[in-house]
This record gives C-alpha cells, sequence and structure tokens, in this order.
C-alpha cells in the first residue's frame, strides 16, 4: 500500500528525501477536505462485502491505509490494545473526507482494514530500515508523524532477542508456504481486473467488428494459478504446477458432469486438499470473508476427525447394518412384506403343453394385469414368451401408449422366431425382445396359472396367490438393490451430455425423504424434454442443465453456456434448476421477452452470481441477434413453500411438470402467487414418473 504523507487543513508534508529509484511517501493533496464548500470526495461500494467501487477506489484504501500508520503508535503491541477513542477518530477522519455511508458494516471493515495496514507498515520499517536496505537510513526523513524517540524505542523493541525468536518462528512458517504468489500491490482485485482485459480483447479479436459482450470475472481457481505463474507461463514451484494440472483436471470432469462442485468444496479446495480458512477465502484478494463468498455452512457440517482404519471398518459396517434396518423399515412403509426378497429372482416358469393354457379370460385393464403373465401372437393358442406387465406411464421409447396395448418385458423365451406384434428397429422377434420393453396387445396377455403337476398327471388348479402389483417407485428400489455399478445415460435434453445414475441416488428418490441429488435433476429435465415432444410443446421450451451453470465455480462458461443455448435452440422458454447453499431454486428464462422469473420454496433471494451471470448471458445473446435491450427484468412471484428441509428438488420437479404439461410461457403472476405447500400426493406423482423413467433405462 502506498505510504502517505500526513493531510493537514493547511497542506500536506512533501518528501525529503532526493534518493533516486526508491519509493517514498505518496503525496494526497487532493484528500484535502476543502475548507470553503465542505465537499466529500465521492465513493461507491459493493454493499454485501464493504468493497470500494469506481476511480477512487485505490485512492480511498490508500487513505485509510495512512491513518492507520499515522494515528496509531506503532509502539503499541497489537491492533486490540489500541484504545477505542483513536479507532473512532480514525473512522471520524473518513468520514470528514469520503462521501461514506456512516454504518456499522463499514466502520467495522474498515477499521480492521487500517489495523492490516498499520501492522504492515510496521513490518516495513522492521525488514527495510532496521534489517534492510535501509538500515543505515532513518524513515523520519519520509514519515513525518514519526519522531527520534519513538523510533529508536522501536528499534530496541524490534532488535530484543525475545521479538527476534518471534521472527524467526514467522520467518519459518513463511517458507513452508509450497505455493507463494506473484502478485502486485494490486492483489488479486488488479489480477482480475487484467484477466478480464485480456478476455475481452480475445473476444474482439476473434468476432471482429461485432459487438462483444463483457466478459464474466475470471474463477477463483484460474486466478490462483495465474498468480503463481511467471511470465515464461512456468509455475514458480514442482508443487504449484502439480496443483495447477489438477485444476485442469477437475475443470475437465466439471465439464463432463464427472465432478461437481458443492458449496465450498469447489475446484480449488479439491486440487489442493485443504478446506478454506474461517476467516478468509483463498484467491478473491482482501477482505472477502468464506460466510460472503460461500454463505452459510451446513448446520450438519463439521471437520471430520483423524481415525484410524480400524475405526475405519467398525464404523462402516455398524452403517451398513444401520442402513439395512432402516432400509428395511422404508419398504415396509411403502408396502412390502418383511420377507420380500431384496432382489428379484430369475424365476424360471415351467413349460405349458401345448392346449392346456389358462382359462383366465384375456386382460382387458391394464390396473388388473399381474406381475408374471404368458404373452401369445396370433390366438390363444401359441404362447411364445414369459414376461412381466407394467403401468409406467402413457409413452415407451417416445411414443404414446394405446389404450389396448401393454408395456411388457420379456423374461424367457419359448419361440424366438415368433414375430412380436409391434416390431421396432430393434425388436422384430420375440428373441430380440428378451429384457426389453415392448408393446404388446393386451388381448394377447394371459395370467399364469400355478400348474403343479404330480406324478398322477392331474393338475392342481388353485389359482396361484399372486405378490401385490408394485408400484414403479417399488420396482426402481428392488432393482437399484441389485446394482453393482452406476449406470450411463445419455441426456437428450442437452446434445452430446451422459451423466452417470449411481444406486444412492436412486435410493434417494425412492426413500422420499431426502434433498435430491443433481443427478436426478438432470435426469428429470431429459423426462421433460421427451414429455414436451409427446405434448407438442418442444417449440416453446429448453432445458439448462444445472450442472454447467453453477456460476460462483466458474462464471465465464455458465455465462457462455446459457447464451449458445439461447442461440442455438431458440425456444420461447428455458428452465433452469439452480443449486445454491444447499437449496434447489428454479429460474425460468424468456430471452425474447428479456425477462428471468425466480422461484425459492424458502423465499430466497436469488444470488448475485447468477443474477450476473444470467443477465450476460442475455445481454450477449441479444448482442449476437443484433439487438440493443436494457437489463433484464427479473419477477419473483410467490409460491409454494416447503414445510421441511428436503423438498426443494420436489418442489421445482412439480413447477416445471405443471409449466411443460400446461404449455405456461406467460403470465407468470397469474401462474404463481400461492405459498401453501404443494400436497404430498404431488410429491409422490414425480417421484412416481421419476421412477418410470429410470426403470426405462435399467430394465
Amino acid at each position: 500500500m502506498d505510504d502517505l504523507s500526513h493531510p493537514s487543513r493547511s497542506g500536506l508534508d512533501t518528501q525529503s528525501t532526493n534518493r533516486k529509484g526508491k519509493r517514498g511517501a505518496t503525496l494526497m493533496k487532493k484528500l484535502a477536505p476543502d475548507p470553503i464548500d465542505g465537499q466529500r470526495i465521492s465513493i461507491e461500494f459493493d454493499q454485501s462485502i464493504g468493497k470500494p467501487l469506481g476511480e477512487n477506489k485505490t485512492k480511498f484504501k490508500s487513505y485509510v491505509g495512512f491513518l492507520g500508520r499515522s494515528k496509531v503508535s506503532i509502539l503499541m503491541e497489537d491492533w486490540d490494545s489500541v484504545d477505542e477513542d483513536v479507532k473512532n477518530d480514525i473512522w471520524t477522519s473518513i468520514l470528514e473526507v469520503w462521501d461514506v455511508p456512516n454504518s456499522e458494516f463499514l466502520r467495522k471493515k474498515w477499521i480492521s482494514y487500517a489495523g492490516e495496514r498499520w501492522r504492515a507498515f510496521k513490518n516495513t520499517l522492521t525488514s527495510r530500515y532496521i534489517h534492510g536496505d535501509l538500515s543505515d537510513e532513518s524513515p523520519l526523513e519520509v514519515y513525518s508523524f514519526l519522531n527520534e524517540e519513538i523510533w529508536q524505542a522501536f528499534v530496541q523493541r524490534r532488535l530484543d532477542p525475545s521479538f527476534q525468536e518471534k521472527r524467526k518462528k514467522a520467518q519459518m512458517i513463511s517458507a513452508h508456504n509450497k505455493h507463494p504468489h506473484r502478485l502486485s500491490r494490486g492483489g488479486y482485485e488488479l489480477l482480475q481486473e487484467k484477466m478480464i482485459q485480456e478476455k475481452l480483447k480475445e473476444k474482439q479479436e476473434s468476432l471482429g467488428d461485432s459487438v462483444v459482450a463483457p466478459p464474466s470475472p475470471p474463477a477463483r481457481h484460474e486466478q490462483w494459478k495465474r498468480a503463481r505463474q511467471k511470465p515464461s507461463g512456468d509455475y514458480i514451484t514442482e508443487d504449484t504446477r502439480i496443483v495447477a494440472e489438477k485444476i485442469d483436471s477437475l475443470v475437465e470432469k466439471t465439464s463432463q458432469g464427472a465432478f461437481v462442485p458443492q458449496g465450498r468444496k469447489d475446484i480449488l479446495v479439491e486440487a489442493l486438499g485443504q478446506p478454506e480458512h474461517p476467516g478468509r477465502v483463498r484467491a478473491v484478494g482482501q477482505g472477502v470473508g468464506i460466510l460472503q463468498y460461500f454463505g452459510p455452512h451446513s448446520r450438519n457440517a463439521s471437520t471430520p476427525p483423524v481415525i484410524s482404519s480400524k475405526q475405519i471398518e467398525a464404523i462402516k459396517m455398524e452403517l451398513t447394518q444401520q442402513i439395512k434396518e432402516e432400509l428395511m423399515q422404508d419398504l415396509t412403509s411403502m408396502g412390502f412384506s418383511k420377507n420380500f426378497p431384496t432382489c428379484p429372482p430369475n424365476t424360471v416358469v415351467p413349460g405349458i403343453p401345448e392346449n392346456s393354457h389358462s382359462t383366465v379370460p384375456p386382460i382387458t385393464d391394464e390396473d388388473e394385469i399381474p406381475e408374471q403373465c404368458e404373452l401369445y401372437v396370433d390366438n390363444l393358442s401359441h404362447a411364445v414368451a414369459y414376461g412381466n406387465v407394467y403401468k409406467l406411464g402413457p409413452t415407451i421409447h417416445n411414443q404414446m401408449i394405446e389404450n389396448d396395448m401393454a408395456r411388457v418385458v420379456v423374461n424367457e423365451v419359448l419361440d424366438a422366431n415368433a414375430q412380436v406384434p409391434i416390431p421396432t428397429d430393434e425388436v422384430e422377434t420375440v428373441g430380440h425382445a428378451l429384457n426389453n420393453f415392448i408393446q404388446w396387445p393386451k388381448r394377447l396377455v394371459q395370467i399364469v396359472s400355478d400348474k403343479d403337476v404330480d406324478g398322477s398327471g392331474e393338475e392342481n388348479v388353485s389359482p396361484k396367490r399372486l405378490d401385490p402389483q408394485l408400484d414403479s417407485v417399488q420396482q426402481l428400489v428392488l432393482k437399484a438393490m441389485c446394482m453393482s455399478e452406476s449406470i450411463k445415460l445419455e441426456l437428450e435434453h442437452d446434445r452430446m451430455k451422459f451423466l452417470w445414475l449411481s444406486q444412492r441416488d436412486i435410493m434417494e428418490l425412492c426413500m422420499g425423504k431426502q434433498e435430491l441429488s443433481i443427478t436426478i435433476l438432470r435426469l428429470w429435465l431429459t423426462y421433460l424434454n421427451r414429455l414436451s415432444i409427446n405434448v407438442g410443446k418442444s417449440d416453446l421450451y429448453g432445458f439448462i442443465d444445472p450442472c454447467f451453470i453453477q456460476s460462483q465455480h466458474n462464471p465465464s462458461k455458465a455465462e457462455a453456456y446459457i447464451r449458445n443455448k439461447f442461440y442455438d435452440d431458440k425456444k420461447e422458454c428455458y428452465l433452469a434448476p439452480y443449486h445454491s447453499n444447499r437449496h434447489w431454486q428454479l429460474l425460468i428464462i424468456c430471452p425474447r421477452k428479456n425477462h428471468v422469473v425466480f422461484l425459492c420454496s424458502l423465499e430466497r433471494k436469488p444470488d448475485k452470481n447468477i443474477i450476473h451471470t444470467v443477465d450476460s448471458a442475455l445481454e450477449g445473446y441479444h448482442k449476437l441477434q443484433g439487438v440493443q435491450k436494457k437489463k433484464p427484468i427479473w419477477t419473483v412471484p410467490v409460491c409454494q413453500r416447503q414445510p421441511g428441509n428436503y423438498e426443494c428438488g420436489y418442489y421445482i420437479m412439480i413447477h416445471m411438470l405443471n409449466i411443460v404439461s400446461d404449455g405456461i410461457i406467460d403470465p407468470w403472476k397469474k401462474v404463481f402467487g400461492n405459498s401453501e405447500p404443494f400436497h404430498e400426493d404431488e410429491l409422490i406423482n414425480v417421484r412416481q414418473r421419476c421412477a418410470s423413467f429410470i426403470l426405462e433405462y435399467i430394465l
């Protein structure tokens, strides 16, 4: 920070040294208050963190630093020992010169900053005038607020063996810093401005005479890397180079959905392998605390203890048993008996002699179809397969299921060469249909009887006791419990994208009492994309993947992703689930109307990161269209408020389902406005729909 001479009503002292090539105290004549009109210097602040903005920000910080150095004696041991009257005097001096709101937040912020500069000033005096290159000179030549008596007393204290021991320890700690930065006095703030200008120049060169939208600020992991690079591009230490490579790898995984930054565990934390310090945030500059950058921590979060491998194994066994017990309780509550198998057996139904098929009449209502059935072709005398019939929704492979058709899965083939009633490109014969979802006429589906043939050849014609028909969630639970690995699924709502669906994701959905993962929300967008096609509204709705719009992690990529979606898809309305502070929210973006609707079931306001990202994306999109528009209008209507702490994902799933099903694109204030919670049946409905959709991939 600049070294300033002391301002006074009559004027400011000048430098008294003629030393060439050395930086002296900065003159601040323009900061002296005008005795005639009393006009104070204007200054703006980022109200969320108290950071100064605009052309006067550097002068303001320099002036506050000067006040800390000049008004507090260097003989004080620490800042906490400084008298409160002295701190009040510093704040009063700031208010006299600068047009600063007299708030307790700003007072605390900038009194603390004055203390930082006071400590840095004492360190400078020690390192340069006692032990450094200026040890043969006096600081009194530069700093007029010092006198000989105070200076000599300060020198004696700093040369005392007890202080020398403290200094040596501090130097040893500093030497252990594996990743020192190369920033100038402007710090990360100046670096960020420089990187933004570089991005802007690159855009201008690539687009020629086209109007270029201003780029988003770089992500903090980008700033961390840049701050530790030499002009050649090499990193200052080998350890730093390794971390930089980890960052690049995580950025790639994030773009593929293989790594999802969550809360305080972002790309930089993952690459460094160390959580953030409670009092500051790395690579974002001074004055930004961990709460201001990441928001409040989860109430359930804690620092993991250091435990032995034996303790870990014991905990695993205990947790496994506990999970099994809880799962059985959940299964019981979902309608399963306690003796129900956790993994469906590969039941092989005995072959049925010719002309001995069941006399039970054909099935006409899908609700009455039992789990195990005979499948016929042409007539009821030629059974070609055994299968299971599922009621999982109105579509199969993007086609509507007619009322006289059933959705079946063939699990045993009797006649592999028989033609299926409704052939497709992939399935033409019964042999092709094994373990696939296909359509089958209900009139050619019959219940399997339990034909227990004894040695005398007589049949026991007592009907088989069938297990109750399972709904889609129950079926999905049984399938998930047999999963040995995650399933790779393509995302139809976002070209060339895919995700990995894990057993844990599925169980969280099926149990219904946990916050939904980002994987389920991404899969739901593909479901809605299919639905919009089936109901003839595919030209209205686009879907923005939540994995790529977590703007606080990589704002420039998030902005580019959204802007490109607008430009490529050309839809009327885009639905964008957004995860902020462990809570799901919904953005409804209408690019042509330059309008954004924000829904939150906890009545939170949208955070500044997503506002900036969406506004910038819309601005860039309109410029690509050759249109100049004002800032987008943001609407935050009243919407259904969740009663618990896990429903947020379900609530935005319901909102999106209602919007697409009814073809809503406006007016939003008439659509929303009710704060009453959704009925439990509505949560069950989206859970069943999502489970049915997943079953199409698993079976």
